[in-house]
């Protein structure tokens, strides 16, 4: 799967999930099929259902009381809270996440690239090589370029390969501050998070709720390293 790109202009690289495109669908399908495994248990699993709705709906009166006391950075986040309350051990929470991402490669279709996404590649064309980063065991990231319409526009690489890419300058894009972001700002990199539920992890360089958001500063700063 890794197609990481050789050294030489500027890199904008990004992850998919919660910046290229709205991941709710997924999230949904992930407490679906928790939901159904806990109640085939003879569980009462609804909790998980009414407490993503709660989360991604900004609806708490769903669940008053729901089992964190900060916002989890991610919708995928809250239900794995949400799991770990209902009891679920890790290796169904595990399984069940692998289903959600198998129904999200079948209807890939259906996503919308998330708004801004547009003008961000537009504003690195000619100044930057674009990356989008994804876990190789990930049966979605393939259809998810498809239905963007990024295939053949970005290269697909993996979270490890990032380490090899910040040689150069590069930013990246994350919906959460995960370890590679976290070492992307440690070897002099720009960072930008999408913090849309305002978790407040991490500090990086540029936190927004949205994409479109960022892309005015990230167009100044590949046009001034393009300068």
């Amino acid at each position: 799967m890794s197609n990481a790109p050789p050294a030489g202009r500027p890199v904008l690289a990004f992850t998919l999930p919660g910046v290229a495109y709205d991941d709710d669908i997924a999230v949904q399908a992930f407490a679906r099929h928790l939901t159904a495994a806990v109640e085939a248990g003879g569980g009462n699993g609804r909790r998980i259902v009414a407490g993503m709705r709660a989360f991604l709906e900004g609806k708490p009166d769903l669940l008053p009381d729901p089992p964190w006391s900060v916002p989890p950075a991610t919708g995928e986040r809250a239900v794995e809270h949400l799991a770990v309350a209902a009891g679920c051990p890790p290796d169904l929470v595990v399984r069940a996440r692998t289903a959600a991402r198998q129904d999200l490669a079948r209807t890939a279709w259906l996503l919308d690239p998330a708004d801004g996404l547009s003008d961000l590649l537009d504003a690195a064309a000619g100044r930057a090589r674009v990356v989008a980063v994804a876990d190789p065991a990930d049966p979605a990231a393939v259809p998810i370029l498809d239905a963007l319409e990024l295939t053949g526009r970005v290269a697909l690489v993996a979270p490890a390969d990032l380490d090899a890419l910040s040689a150069g300058s590069m930013v990246l894009i994350d919906a959460t501050w995960a370890p590679h972001l976290a070492r992307a700002q440690a070897n002099g990199q720009r960072t930008v998070l999408i913090d849309r539920f305002g978790a407040g992890d991490g500090r990086p360089d540029r936190r927004t709720k949205d994409l479109r958001g960022a892309v005015p500063d990230i167009a100044a700063w590949l046009e001034g390293t393009a300068a």
